[in-house]
């Protein structure tokens, strides 16, 4: 992470402006050159204050304080763009999503190495300084272990498995239940374990969540997320075969598109009506839907996010035919 008094050096000679131009009775010149060497602490006021004379928003400046350390987080193919925050615990959450999305269709060798990659992680985390969010990423962590584990050993039912991430997901639920406004942290903390929390408690912090990321409403990045958790939602529903709140949620996301008068979620919210319909009429309606979300995609010169909706596709035929051994989770 690029200190911040050295970026702000780069940032106003950058605009050819000298110490003096932008010192004032507020802000000697030696302050400033002192902040700029890293020898004193500056007021996030002060720090405001400054940004303003060299003509850079808040916002820029945090994002490059942090892009060249700090991880994007890209949630599955629904995402039409990665979520971006300059917080530590978005590195982190980042480092997790690439270490999750990177474990598919491994091996078993390739497997028993991610799950000692894994247990490096977690024994590394449990070293460092416990801020507020590292003991609940410990246990995004501990959750994936153990369902590699049970991938690897197959020593016991999925019956056990699911006990066993549902203990370990407890004081998640507790933490989300407890938060009066969400954050992005508790938004991203939900997508990420709710496919590991028991059905009827998904659907409760569904309503929860809603409700108390609304303070934060027009911060644009939480509406992108608010999109995502929807979709993920979506997929953890119709996985158990609960429609009507799979329905629900298509309904939810439609009204988000047209409040936000947004039609960037319309080919996707297209794939998902196909999907819920595929699955609701065993199969005999929905299909085409989904081709035709794929299709646009191909003239829109999409192919990332067109590769997403193909795998998917193929993963919901498994689905609707062997519902207890395939299942598509959306993070």
């Amino acid at each position: 992470m690029q200190e911040i008094g050295k970026l702000f050096r780069k940032l106003r000679t950058d605009r050819h402006l000298t110490l003096k131009q932008v010192a004032d009775k507020q802000n000697s010149l030696s302050f400033i050159s002192s902040f700029e060497n890293g020898q004193s602490q500056i007021s996030f006021n002060r720090l405001i204050y400054l940004l303003d004379k060299i003509n850079v928003s808040v916002e820029e400046f945090l994002y490059l304080r942090g892009k060249d350390t700090f991880i994007p987080l890209s949630i599955a193919y629904s995402d039409h763009n990665s979520v971006f925050l300059t917080s530590t615990f978005m590195h982190q959450l980042g480092r997790f999503s690439n270490q999750l999305f990177n474990s598919k269709d491994h091996t078993k060798a390739e497997r028993i190495q991610e799950r000692t990659q894994l247990i490096t992680i977690i024994n590394s985390l449990e070293k460092t300084d416990q801020v507020g969010w590292n003991h609940y990423i410990i246990i995004l962590y501990q959750i994936q272990l153990a369902e590699l584990n049970w991938e690897i050993d197959h020593t016991s039912s999925l019956s056990v498995l699911n006990r066993t991430r549902e203990k370990l997901c407890r004081p998640l639920v507790s933490y989300l239940y407890n938060i009066e406004n969400w954050s992005t942290f508790e938004v991203i903390l939900f997508g990420f374990s709710q496919p590991a929390m028991p059905i009827q408690t998904v659907h409760q912090l569904q309503s929860i969540a809603i409700k108390r990321t609304a303070q934060s409403d027009g911060f644009p990045i939480l509406q992108t997320m608010r999109f995502n958790l929807l979709f993920s939602l979506f997929a953890t529903y119709i996985n158990a075969r609960k429609l009507q709140w799979a329905s629900d949620v298509l309904a939810l996301i439609k009204q988000l598109i047209a409040e936000r008068e947004d039609s960037s979620y319309a080919i996707e919210y297209h794939f998902y009506q196909g999907w819920y319909e595929f699955i609701k009429f065993n199969g005999t309606a929905g299909e085409n839907k989904m081709n035709e979300a794929i299709t646009i995609l191909d003239l829109l010169n999409e192919p990332q996010t067109k590769a997403g909706f193909k795998a998917a596709l193929h993963i919901i035929k498994q689905n609707q035919a062997m519902p207890e051994k395939w299942h598509l989770f959306i993070l």
